[in-house]
């Protein structure tokens, strides 16, 4: 019993530069094999740089989709110079 524990949250980073999972960086494809599996109901936190490209969100929202991770909140966050 207990075996595959079910996270309530996980955060996904969006910057400029890259993008990244729980704190670590990770590819497109990495993002992919990392949350197959993941519970549909498992929020995802999904901070998002003001500078980001549209591309590169909808790269990670469209893994999102792929598996079905739905229960999304997205955070914007302006840099502040």
């Amino acid at each position: 019993k207990g075996e595959s524990k079910i996270k309530e949250y996980i955060t996904i980073e969006v910057s400029g530069e890259k993008i990244a999972m729980e704190g670590k960086e990770v590819t497109i494809e990495d993002l992919t094999s990392k949350l197959q599996g993941t519970d549909t109901k498992t929020l995802i936190n999904l901070r998002v740089d003001g500078d980001v490209k549209y591309l590169r969100l909808v790269s990670v929202l469209d893994v999102l989709q792929k598996h079905k991770l739905e229960n999304v909140s997205l955070i914007t966050e302006k840099k502040t110079k």
